[in-house]
């Protein structure tokens, strides 16, 4: 039941990446891209959901949402240099309301004994020193997104989960980088980075849910 109410919003993205594709007359290997892309969006959604705390149905629509919004992003960046902006203000609110409910917006941290407020210093003072050095603050505002999505998701372990994302799409990034140089690309052009923020989050995703998922079969569930 779950992965058939998981797959239906995946479908649509897919849906509407095919009819994008034809509005923009994309390469013609594009929807075998994209179905790659909707693939791997529904498998990272269905990992984030394998150990759901609080309300089932808003923890799945927080994770299918930002799982949409950032796979709408990082397509949109890569072909035209920029996104949306409503998807990902409405996904900003809607996680930081899920949070609420949940109630993932006080009390402890991730960490035992680690106060939330620390954990939320972290992710500020992060994304603030990013920005500073030339991340575009859109992209800023994706990461809070997603750290609010982990406070959901995985409130164990979501400044692990976020330290993990930082590092995933910073190595995305250099891989870039690196690729675009050899291809005799300026070492010194700024590139789309969407896509290595979205890359690095669905691998959380999916190795926490593993994570998860190992710990709940073995305990019996």
């Amino acid at each position: 039941m779950l992965a058939a109410v998981i797959g239906i919003p995946w479908v649509c993205f897919y849906v509407w990446c095919l009819t994008r594709g034809h509005m923009q007359k994309y390469r013609k290997y594009a929807p075998v891209k994209d179905a790659v892309y909707a693939l791997l969006g529904y498998l990272g959604t269905m990992a984030a959901c394998q150990d759901l705390q609080g309300n089932p149905a808003i923890c799945v629509a927080g994770a299918v949402l930002t799982g949409i919004m950032l796979s709408v992003s990082a397509r949109e960046d890569l072909h035209t240099g920029q996104f949306y902006v409503l998807p990902l203000m409405i996904c900003l609110l809607a996680n930081l309301v899920i949070a609420g409910v949940c109630g993932r917006l006080w009390g402890e941290g991730s960490m035992d004994g680690v106060p939330l407020y620390q954990e939320a210093a972290v992710v500020a003072i992060t994304i603030t020193v990013l920005i500073f050095g030339r991340l575009a603050p859109g992209d800023g505002f994706i990461y809070l997104a997603c750290w609010l999505s982990f406070r959901v998701l995985m409130p164990g372990v979501s400044l692990i989960a976020y330290l993990l994302l930082l590092f995933t799409s910073a190595l995305f990034g250099i891989v870039t980088w690196v690729v675009r140089v050899l291809r005799g690309r300026s070492a010194r052009e700024r590139f789309p980075f969407t896509a290595q923020i979205a890359a690095g989050c669905l691998m959380t995703y999916l190795l926490f849910g593993f994570i998860l998922a190992a710990g709940m079969g073995a305990v019996g569930y």
